[in-house]
């Protein structure tokens, strides 16, 4: 039975073009005056708000200049614009106290002589950033309802007419929600007046939204160079420090509240539309910025975040190149659903930028290639990809990813979580979930990657390494390191303290399928099932086989034509499995460690016994075989020692001559000898192992009781 490796790239990038049917119209209300000031004059507005006006003056009290309100909105086709000719100002603090939410539906932006004016805007009653508005700010943008600014020790500045900002000379140290019921913020756009940016901040600026919940769709927001962050405090409020010469400008260090964040909107299929929408929400902080989102839930649907997955797109919004980090903190869960991406790539000689996702409850990434990504595609690496969570969840054609379709290699993807299920759930297209790593060929991309042409030389396939309580992949589902290319397969390391279980055509594999050798696989698990035609696989198609290396309490069982292989066209790799028992069910399965032409492939098993097996010179068709080209040995054990091994190449002791310990029940067809189908080697206490037919003896029923042990997480067979 020839491995392969069955795990397929799924194509992660779509444009940037059109809307979404169905999704309704946001009406922008019309007021008879939408901008009022209320600070006795100070704030001077020249022209007419309803279409287009400036705003000057204010209170200056040293870097800070103060403007209140108390109506701050702005209609459809209007323009206003913070003008700043004080080169000693740095921050315009707008307060809105009337008690009305703000909506802005036209433009806001600044200007004067000294136009890199960071613009605070703060209503505790509501901030709605709605369809056709756009939000150009050469400084940093803060849209919060918080109710009270804070000055660090010399004082406060809050969101009514009690509070006087005389002294407050310093910048902000914090956002308060501590007087009023905190309230959303929402940033809603439209199919009829699409924004490729509708916010956008100076180069290197921050963009920072806060309320009780966020809610952020169809519009676009970029910072280039700069940050973004995006802050749910929920109904508790609480304290948001704000320092921002740092790369994570906000400090959540308090522990504020946790509220809600949604980020696009819902894909509904229909039978002429069966893609995403390809206009989708973004929000983008290239050329080496941060996205960093903290709440209690967050939802992203039909929605990049980090940057464009193409360098046309790129360009086409005039965006430096260099990766994305993204930083997302819940307490509850994480969803990504149907075309919900994060992008971390890179296109040049930078490394892709990391992602860490922290889920208290779930992470959940399902429907239509829900993606967390970052892949290099230039001459850096891929990034780190860090998962925490209780519960983590891919169905439909969902898939985590650190690939390199570039001379740099793939990046690491490291995931503690309680229980992970990979497989199943509605799917709309050819893909299957996956965590994975490739080294990417052309037929791995089915989509567009602008004017991206792959080099000659790939990189690498990089790291995947797991730990958790129970693993379940069924139907299809897949964790790899899987090489397409010239370049080399990589290594997962799976730590599962109870159950492993592969079923219904899932993989683990290490494999590589052109030209690169094979990884290494290390699986240390309490219990280990294969069924339904599931593979662990260090597979190589023309290069070099991996090495697979098994350290299991209890049973490993495989059944329904399952396979443990590191087969090669050219040189076999090596097995070593250490359980109580391996056990092969109905149908045929296969342990194999064959070579079609060359002369390396060693098994090695130490257990209590195997059972089902039927050792082979080479896999059958109808039997469970277990096949070494090279050596196969067998360490029968009586009682297992409780302590782990490590067990390493050579698979068998070089002291022990295995000429002298050679039991041939193998068949040996005409004209072949027993140097053409290797040998099965018996070693250790107890002689040779009773079949599953002979009657038990004594020594095998009086055992004492022992005790399972804890799963030393950083314990497993190695390979190298």
């Amino acid at each position: 039975m020839k491995s392969v490796a069955r795990i397929a790239c799924s194509g992660l990038v779509f444009g940037l073009g059109v809307g979404i049917a169905g999704w309704g119209v946001v009406v922008a209300p019309t007021r008879a005056n939408p901008i009022v000031t209320n600070d006795n004059g100070a704030t001077q507005l020249t022209g007419d708000c309803t279409t287009r006006c400036s705003i000057d003056g204010g209170n200056t009290q040293g870097i800070n200049r103060f403007h209140s309100f108390s109506e701050f909105s702005i209609p459809s086709g209007a323009q206003v614009q913070f003008i700043n000719n004080n080169p000693n100002v740095e921050n315009a603090i707008a307060r809105v106290t009337g008690g009305n939410s703000t909506e802005i539906y036209g433009t806001l932006t600044n200007g004067g002589t000294v136009p890199n004016l960071n613009v605070f805007l703060l209503n505790p009653s509501g901030l709605l950033i709605g369809p056709g508005a756009q939000i150009n700010i050469n400084g940093a943008f803060v849209g919060s309802t918080a109710d009270t600014v804070e000055f660090g020790n010399v004082g406060e500045w809050e969101t009514d007419l009690r509070t006087s900002p005389v002294g407050l000379t310093i910048h902000p140290s914090a956002l308060l929600f501590n007087r009023l019921q905190p309230q959303p913020v929402n940033v809603l756009g439209s199919v009829i007046t699409p924004n490729m940016e509708s916010i956008r901040t100076g180069v290197g600026r921050s963009l920072f939204l806060s309320g009780s919940d966020i809610s952020f769709s169809l519009k676009g927001a970029i910072a280039p160079f700069g940050n973004i962050t995006l802050a749910a405090v929920g109904e508790e409020g609480g304290r948001l420090g704000l320092d921002f010469s740092l790369s994570h400008p906000v400090d959540f260090s308090s522990n504020p509240g946790r509220g809600n964040i949604s980020i696009g909107v819902p894909f509904v299929p229909s039978s002429g539309q069966p893609a995403p929408n390809p206009d989708p929400t973004f929000l983008f902080a290239p050329g080496g910025g941060n996205v960093v989102i903290r709440g209690e839930n967050f939802t992203i649907e039909q929605a990049f975040i980090g940057q464009p997955g193409d360098r046309q797109a790129i360009r086409r919004l005039g965006l430096p190149s260099g990766s994305t980090s993204i930083e997302v903190d819940v307490s509850d869960t994480a969803r990504f659903s149907n075309a919900g991406v994060f992008f971390g790539d890179t296109f040049n000689e930078a490394d892709a930028g990391s992602i860490s996702v922290r889920a208290g409850e779930s992470l959940v990434l399902e429907g239509f290639r829900g993606a967390i990504a970052s892949r290099t595609f230039g001459r850096g690496n891929g990034g780190e990809i860090n998962i925490q969570t209780n519960r983590l969840e891919l169905r439909g054609s969902a898939r985590i990813a650190a690939d390199t379709g570039g001379g740099g290699n793939g990046g690491t993807i490291e995931i503690v979580a309680d229980s992970v299920t990979i497989g199943g759930g509605p799917n709309l297209d050819e893909f299957q979930p996956a965590i994975n790593t490739f080294s990417l060929g052309k037929a791995d991309l089915p989509f567009s990657l602008g004017d991206i042409t792959l080099p000659e030389t790939i990189g690498d396939a990089g790291t995947v390494i797991l730990r958790s309580q129970e693993v379940q992949l069924i139907s299809e589902g897949s964790i790899g390191t899987i090489s397409n290319s010239v370049g080399n397969a990589g290594t997962v390391k799976l730590f599962v303290a109870d159950l492993l279980n592969l079923s219904d055509l899932a993989s683990v594999s290490v494999a590589s399928n052109v030209s690169g050798d094979a990884g290494t696989l290390n699986i240390s698990a309490g219990e280990l099932q294969l069924g339904e035609g599931s593979i662990l696989s260090a597979f190589s198609e023309n290069g070099e086989g991996g090495n697979i290396g098994i350290d299991v309490d209890d049973i490993l069982l495989l059944t329904g034509t399952s396979q443990i292989s590191a087969e090669a066209q050219t040189q076999g790799g090596n097995i070593a499995i250490n359980a109580d028992f391996v056990v092969a069910g109905p149908k045929n399965n296969d342990i194999s460690a064959f070579s079609e032409i060359g002369e390396t492939g060693d098994v090695r098993i130490t257990a209590r016994d195997v059972l089902g097996f039927t050792l082979n010179n080479r896999p059958g068709p109808e039997t469970s075989d277990i096949t070494a080209t090279s050596t196969l040995t067998f360490d029968r054990i009586d009682n297992r020692d409780l302590t782990r091994e490590t067990i390493e190449p050579p698979l068998l002791d070089p002291a022990i001559d295995p000429d002298r310990l050679v039991y041939d029940p193998c068949r040996v067809d005409a004209g072949e000898t027993l140097e053409d189908i290797g040998q099965f080697v018996f070693a250790g206490r107890g002689g040779l192992p009773l079949g599953p037919s002979d009657p038990l003896q004594a020594d095998y029923i009086d055992r004492p009781w022992v005790e399972r042990r804890e799963t030393d997480p950083e314990a497993t067979v190695q390979i190298s």
